[in-house]
């Protein structure tokens, strides 16, 4: 039970995606006939206020850009921020059950990160937690549930700077190797097939929303995973995301992923939801500190981290079998 809430609970940040990339330098964008946003999709919060200051100041972003495209300089204009904040709420839905959990997002120069999420105060039953937290050298990502604490650890500058010895892709291949909120726009930008972005104004506000599904290297390594397991998923993954993106600053204000059998109705699996999203405002000294829980023992998962960044957009059949067994998938055809 623990494993199947976690796995629900950290899905957008932490499951297959950032190993099931394709290509590293991007899947070339050719857009299903995916059905229109149905009605009944809960819209984005209108009531979430952001900052009179842009990540970037730019020119409101050309629609007619392929989703690809604009998730790249979404990325990137998130990485150029001085400083960002901003609330943060996850529901889940597992077996049934919703699991709400709320928290912060903290980014800063220098690849300073904290992500932080608890059960939400009405919250009927405990659930998962989690903390990630980077100092722009490591990346400590903690999991609990209960009194269980699972501890990872990767040296995103290793990380990064193998992504900086290839060739092409080096900013997207570092993203996917490093997590965080960037390492999900990496992610999404290469593990989905996007339909043509659309427009959508709530509350006065125009945002850019982005329908995708796997790619059909994902859902091949998503058999193949579940051929070795010889069990069926629990949760099964889910059919496809939608992204909500500010059209002026490119800033995510959700992700919502979703399971849909045949032409029948979407039903959220789980929803990311940032609000008062602030820029350039002072942070805490500590907010990208971490320490480490008494007893517990630390995962160090540097060396997949590496070698994700190194195959990224290489088929199996150029790697090593080490390489195969590390890279989880990525750049599989």
């Amino acid at each position: 039970m623990f494993t199947r809430l976690l796995a629900a609970s950290v899905l957008l940040l932490y499951a297959p995606l950032v190993g099931g990339a394709q290509n590293a330098a991007g899947p070339k964008d050719s857009p299903p006939n995916l059905p229109a946003e149905l009605a009944a999709e809960t819209p984005v919060d209108a009531a979430a206020e952001t900052s009179a200051e842009t990540p970037v100041a730019a020119p409101r972003p050309d629609t007619r850009r392929t989703a690809g495209r604009i998730l790249d300089e979404a990325r990137v204009r998130l990485g150029a921020v001085p400083s960002l904040s901003a609330n943060l709420r996850q529901t889940a839905v597992v077996g049934g059950h919703r699991f709400d959990s709320v928290g912060r997002l903290l980014v800063a120069s220098g690849g300073r990160v904290r992500i932080e999420l608890n059960p939400a105060p009405e919250q009927a039953e405990l659930g998962p937690s989690l903390l990630q937290v980077c100092d722009g050298a490591v990346m400590h990502t903690q999991y609990g549930l209960d009194d269980r604490i699972a501890v990872t650890r990767r040296n995103i500058r290793t990380v990064r700077a193998e992504a900086a010895a290839r060739d092409s892709g080096v900013s997207l291949a570092g993203d996917l190797a490093s997590g965080g909120l960037t390492g999900t726009l990496a992610s999404l930008r290469t593990a989905m097939q996007w339909e043509e972005p659309q427009t959508e104004t709530i509350a006065d506000r125009q945002y850019l929303v982005l329908n995708g599904r796997w790619t059909e290297g994902v859902l091949a390594v998503f058999a193949e995973r579940t051929a070795e397991a010889k069990l069926l998923p629990d949760p099964p993954p889910p059919t496809g995301v939608t992204v909500y993106l500010d059209a002026e600053t490119l800033f995510p204000h959700r992700i919502r992923y979703w399971s849909q059998i045949a032409s029948g109705p979407r039903a959220p699996m789980l929803t990311l939801d940032f609000s008062d999203i602030r820029v350039n405002v002072p942070l805490p000294d500590d907010a990208f500190a971490f320490t480490l829980p008494d007893d517990v023992e630390v995962d160090d998962l540097t060396e997949p981290a590496v070698v994700r960044a190194r195959t990224a957009g290489l088929p199996k059949r150029v790697r090593s079998p080490e390489e195969n067994e590390n890279a989880g998938g990525a750049g599989d055809e």
